[in-house]
């Protein structure tokens, strides 16, 4: 998909900032008797900010004691209750500029993310006049970099009057990873866990940078120590998890999880306040969200981005300079007025004045790509797609690897039915742009919609090794459920592993990994990463009732009754846990509770078998429509779409399929009533039909109404930057 701002906002990772001085009042108190594991900070820059804290805060606790940097009470997941770490009592000139610099390293590394979430927006060229925005967001970026390094200066001259104990070292070490700054990271967290063996997230820390640098044989040394140092962390225990992932040794593996299982598998009942939570720490600037579709960027920034994902931010910026150098949309030449210009009409929806505008600018300079590719996007959101090719093929002979053009040409095709032009095109594109990792994801979704699954898989796991700015977790989500709809459990289970590489938060992914070592038998694996996935989010019913079928299958009858019966609570509709709790209570010896919940079962599966029938009807009818369309028996394939309006979903799409079809087959006033109740049904693309049926009938006022219904329909998909409908 293209990168818009929403997939990129959502994406960044939070930044705590240490709001100046460090008030004295923090309180301390008995620890409390707690079962559950303590959260941990999800960023790096939250350890800077939270050891800032420890290191600042003028009251010590006694050892066992529990400190919130925000609210003085219970822990804070640093592992410093039982670390042996002598706190110091700096004066309150240090509280306040250690306060400041964290602050101002946090204002800047906050101002780099979003000058690079405004380069990621800008660079494919939805409106085409982006051009000066993404120089200035590679401006900002150094910017911003040449603040993070000052603000970082100071935090280490003022960590430097604090002293040099562990803490200190600890924090200086998690401000330089954020930074990019491995070496430097790996010698401050040396000296922590030379200073503090007994604190475990050092090491942890430690362990990630190592990872960082591919340095695996000293990462799993630090990991062994963390684990010593902390055995009831479980970020460490899943830290161990990931390691042996790395090193692909299945045995590994197997034993870290059963050992991951063996200490967190409890599934105790979540409490009403229960809330989801990030226990698992990661490197990476930006945070992925679970779901978020893929985001690529554009092969000639393909080397900047890969920077940015090394966390070689200075690189990053000169490099990505360099490509907006070569950039035509970045060009400050003749054309850029004219391009600012039409790009401010088609926001207003004014798509009869940015037409015009550019037919005179491509006639005064037949040459400018750019040029042609803003007038193909206006035809297209005109709904000219014919013209719009036509642009887009004279763009693409003039510049052979234009990419914006051949996807945007690739996008029409599609829409217009042409699939094999389409995939024609994306195979060329591949050809001469081997870094386009949108045209590999583009060819993947077109071979996974034709049913090519082999194909789709080659194309999505190409598209993977291409920079991927955020989405790479639902990326290998994707190649995992192909895998499995194959029959291939091992590359299933591969494909997973890698997802939560990506993003070990997610939670959903831990519980499709516990799914598939269910079905490939690993029955101790899966229960190890269903207790990963409750860490995560402990009132996710799919997980308690997964949880609830392998205990069955491993005979904990009374165990699978208390999980199924927390995911029945959770979700009463929820079939399979209904199913598991009803066969549990039999094992039981409770009979009449078990039968009265399968007989529940049957009622909740009787209505989702009833569902899917429905939906298998209309995909069917859809299919026959689809066969007569080819046929070019509009009648006969809109008669069959009038048959699945019974099982169609409450859109209207189907109604504006059918009636489309009848003004193809002349069928004027048969089309009007289905036509209306898509419009009725908010599917206001029929108001375009309605347009051309009434004037077919000589019905102008009515044809004119409908018309200027949808021109305004137009104009809102263009002021919300889609032209290709």
């Amino acid at each position: 998909m293209h990168c818009d701002g929403a997939a990129v906002r959502a994406c960044e990772g939070p930044v705590r900032r240490c709001e100046g001085p460090i008030a004295p009042s923090h309180r301390t108190v008995a620890p409390s008797h707690r079962t559950h594991a303590p959260s941990h900070p999800r960023t790096l820059a939250q350890y800077v900010v939270l050891l800032t804290l420890v290191v600042c805060t003028p009251a010590t606790p006694a050892l066992g004691q529990d400190i919130d940097p925000e609210s003085g009470t219970r822990d804070s997941g640093l592992g410093i209750r039982d670390s042996g770490l002598a706190i110091q009592t700096p004066d309150a000139k240090v509280l306040r500029e250690a306060g400041a610099a964290a602050a101002r390293a946090g204002e800047a590394k906050a101002a780099f993310v979003a000058a690079l979430r405004r380069l990621a927006e800008g660079l494919p060229g939805a409106r085409g006049d982006e051009g000066p925005r993404i120089r200035t967001a590679v401006a900002e970026m150094r910017a911003a970099l040449k603040q993070w390094d000052d603000a970082l200066g100071g935090f280490r001259a003022t960590l430097a009057a604090v002293g040099g104990s562990a803490d200190v070292r600890v924090a200086l070490g998690t401000a330089y990873l954020d930074r990019g700054l491995t070496s430097e990271a790996i010698d401050q967290f040396r000296q922590a866990v030379a200073l503090a063996p007994r604190w475990g997230e050092a090491s942890l820390l430690l362990a990630l940078a190592y990872q960082a640098q591919d340095k695996r044989q000293q990462s799993a040394r630090a990991l062994t120590t963390a684990a010593r140092a902390t055995p009831d962390s479980p970020a460490i225990a899943y830290a161990n998890v990931q390691q042996a992932v790395a090193t692909g040794d299945e045995s590994e593996i197997t034993r870290t999880l059963l050992a991951f299982r063996g200490r967190y598998d409890r599934g105790a009942p979540p409490t009403a306040s229960a809330t989801p939570s990030t226990p698992f720490l990661r490197l990476g600037l930006l945070r992925e969200t679970p779901g978020a579709a893929p985001v690529y960027v554009p092969a000639r920034y393909a080397d900047g981005f890969r920077l940015v994902h090394a966390g070689r931010y200075d690189e990053a910026a000169a490099t990505l300079q360099q490509a907006i150098e070569r950039d035509p949309l970045a060009a400050t030449d003749e054309t850029l007025d004219e391009r600012v210009h039409a790009a401010a009409a088609m926001r207003e929806g004014s798509l009869t004045g940015a037409i015009a505008r550019l037919e005179r600018a491509v006639a005064q300079r037949p040459d400018a790509t750019e040029l042609r590719r803003m007038l193909a996007m206006a035809y297209a959101g005109d709904e000219r797609y014919g013209q719009s090719l036509e642009q887009l093929s004279a763009a693409i002979q003039r510049d052979g690897r234009d990419e914006r053009s051949r996807l945007t040409s690739v996008e029409i095709l599609i829409a217009s039915g042409q699939t094999d032009a389409a995939e024609r095109v994306l195979v060329e594109t591949i050809a001469l742009l081997p870094e386009s990792g949108q045209a590999y994801y583009r060819l993947a979704r077109l071979y996974q919609a034709q049913s090519r699954i082999r194909e789709a898989i080659a194309a999505f796991t190409s598209s993977a090794e291409r920079p991927v700015l955020v989405g790479r977790d639902s990326l290998y989500e994707t190649i995992a459920a192909l895998r499995v709809s194959e029959g291939e459990f091992g590359d299933a289970i591969a494909a997973s592993r890698v997802e939560l590489e990506v993003n070990p938060n997610n939670a959903a992914a831990h519980r499709r990994l516990g799914d598939l070592y269910a079905q490939d038998g690993r029955l101790g694996e899966s229960l190890a990463e269903f207790a990963a996935a409750l860490f995560i989010d402990p009132r996710d019913a799919d997980t308690h009732a997964s949880r609830a079928q392998t205990l069955l299958r491993m005979s904990r009858f009374a165990d699978a009754v208390a999980a199924a019966r927390t995911a029945v609570t959770l979700r009463p509709s929820h079939e399979a846990a209904h199913y598991a709790l009803g066969t549990a209570l039999l094992r039981t010896g409770k009979t009449d509770e078990g039968l009265a919940t399968l007989q529940k079962f049957e009622q909740l599966q009787a209505a989702a078998r009833a569902r899917r029938d429905a939906e298998w009807q209309l995909k069917l009818l859809k299919e026959q429509a689809v066969e007569q369309v080819a046929r070019q028996d509009y009648r006969a394939a809109a008669d069959l779409l009038r048959r699945a309006v019974a099982y169609a979903p409450p859109d209207g799409s189907v109604h504006l399929a059918a009636g489309a079809l009848l003004i193809k087959a002349g069928e004027y006033e048969d089309a009007i009533p289905l036509l209306q109740e898509a419009v009725a049904r908010e599917a206001l693309e029929a108001h375009r039909y309605l347009a051309e049926a009434y004037a077919a009938l000589h019905r102008d006022d009515e044809s004119r109404a409908h018309q200027a219904a949808y021109d305004a329909v137009k104009g809102a998909r263009l002021r919300r930057g889609v032209a290709i409908q």
